[in-house]
């Protein structure tokens, strides 16, 4: 789930932050709002903040606690953010003079009336405000203070978000994508994280990922979890696998609220006895450190007794790429790049740091390739886990050009032809569609077309429905 936070500068220069707001937080999600607002000239005090604050967390998080505190500053007029670990800070600088925001690059200007939009320990773009000569959001020059000007684009903000693979939530795109168009992957995931021996053929029954939270004063909030899920076997059980960049604070509390309102959505009433089953819960976590947990708790008392459940903790961290392989938890490799977080800045200045890099790579094309062989994985989700592979290095890597590039060089680029057609035929071989003779040389032609327009959904899905496989036909006035 992506986080943020609203960062205020006031005309007394002290700055104030919200609490942090978990969701959607991305410029393109809930970002998008505050984003808007600041071009309508509307953040004019730091009570019109306020008042914005409140509202924005009653209509989008319903969050109890008090919502904005002081901001300290080691300096003034300077924002620090090298030890950030929020995905997005908005810095709205409303007060009459210039800040500076100190990144893991440098410095960089934060004029009076402009907004600061801040991804983790690194500017992303400074805005300003729309003007009557001024037809559309466009990014504010940026200055370091001891460098060249660093020029963002001139093309309008979002439209700029639009096309900047940095910017949104990669992370949880990826591991959504996996969960659904490659879900057996997430068994053995299961297995590793909650001690389970499914065999791997098991139905998935995935459930809808938004719930409304019921608050105290009769409201429903909307929440979105990141994977709610049952594994259909001799008894079904239900999970919830939460992806995590890092841990916070409040991590417990929306996993205890999203298993309890998962279990009164599906509780039974017998009489005057209502029975809801608590859900398994687990944490993928993309960062750790030696304070991470290997499980967290969660303790009940009750009027007739206290309970408590433990909600294990899978670190990519802990796992090679041997285990994992060995492990057969190839869900985790697009991930896998943050074993090397901390080791980009060393690797983008060595190209000797960096082929070690590429060697594990290498090796990890070479084991899925080897997974397809033995028919462990299909073409399919060894495309896919590649495609997230490159989702997640984009982002990840997005200030490190040279590390970017030696995995990209490894992971490849377009889906080949023969390749594009051997997805086609595993969804053939599994009964989705018939194919006649009379109808081979179309579907031949479609397949070309679709595989150097790199369309592979668009291949995968008619492969399995032949209602939209007759579609694609049609639309492409192949007869």
């Amino acid at each position: 789930m992506t986080r943020g936070k609203i960062i205020y500068l006031d005309s007394d220069q002290k700055a104030y932050s919200t609490i942090e707001f978990n969701g959607d937080m991305y410029p393109e999600g809930h970002g998008d709002e505050i984003l808007e607002r600041f071009e309508e000239n509307y953040f004019t005090s730091f009570t019109v903040y306020e008042n914005f604050v409140f509202r924005f967390n009653k209509r989008n998080f319903g969050y109890p606690e008090k919502l904005i505190h002081s901001l300290s500053c080691s300096q003034t007029g300077v924002i620090d953010v090298t030890g950030n670990w929020t995905d997005y800070l908005y810095i709205i600088n409303e007060s009459t003079q210039k800040w500076i925001i100190l990144d893991e690059e440098g410095t960089k200007d934060l004029p009076d009336q402009t907004l600061g939009v801040v991804s983790f320990k690194s500017v992303e773009n400074v805005i300003q405000k729309k003007s009557e000569s001024v037809s559309d959001q466009t990014s504010v020059v940026l200055h370091r203070s001891e460098e060249p000007a660093f020029v963002s684009e001139s093309a309008p903000f979002r439209k700029a978000v639009s096309n900047n693979p940095a910017i949104g939530t990669p992370y949880d795109d990826a591991y959504r994508t996996l969960l659904n168009d490659c879900e057996r992957l997430i068994i053995p995931v299961i297995n590793e994280v909650f001690g389970k021996d499914y065999r791997g053929d098991e139905r998935i029954i995935h459930h809808p990922d938004i719930h409304f939270i019921n608050r105290q004063d009769g409201t429903e909030e909307k929440r979105i979890t990141d994977s709610i899920f049952t594994i259909s076997s001799k008894t079904d059980e239900k999970y919830l696998m939460e992806c995590q960049s890092y841990g916070d604070s409040s991590l417990l509390v929306r996993i205890f609220e999203y298993i309890t309102q998962e279990a009164i959505d599906g509780s039974e009433m017998s009489g005057s006895v209502l029975k809801v089953t608590i859900p398994h819960a687990g944490v993928l976590f993309l960062r750790s450190t030696g304070k991470t947990p290997d499980q967290m708790n969660v303790f009940i008392v009750t009027p007739g007794g206290n309970c408590s459940f433990d909600i294990p903790v899978m670190k990519i961290q802990s796992y090679s790429i041997d285990q994992i392989v060995k492990r057969k938890l190839y869900f985790l490799l697009p991930f896998y790049i943050f074993n090397h977080e901390k080791y980009f800045s060393e690797y983008e200045k060595d190209e000797k740091s960096r082929s070690s890099l590429q060697g594990e790579y290498i090796r990890i094309m070479e084991l899925l390739d080897q997974a397809v062989k033995e028919k462990e994985i299909s073409y399919y989700y060894r495309r896919t886990i590649i495609d997230m592979m490159k989702k997640v290095l984009d982002n990840i890597a997005r200030n490190y050009e040279n590390v970017k590039e030696e995995v990209k060089k490894i992971v490849g680029g377009e889906i080949l032809e023969h390749e594009g057609k051997t997805i086609y035929n595993e969804g053939k071989e599994e009964g989705h569609i018939e194919g006649k003779a009379d109808g081979e040389a179309l579907v031949s032609k479609l397949m070309s077309i679709l595989f150097k327009e790199n369309k592979i959904e668009d291949a995968k899905k008619a492969a399995e429905d032949s209602n939209y496989l007759h579609l694609l036909l049609k639309q492409y006035n192949i007869e």
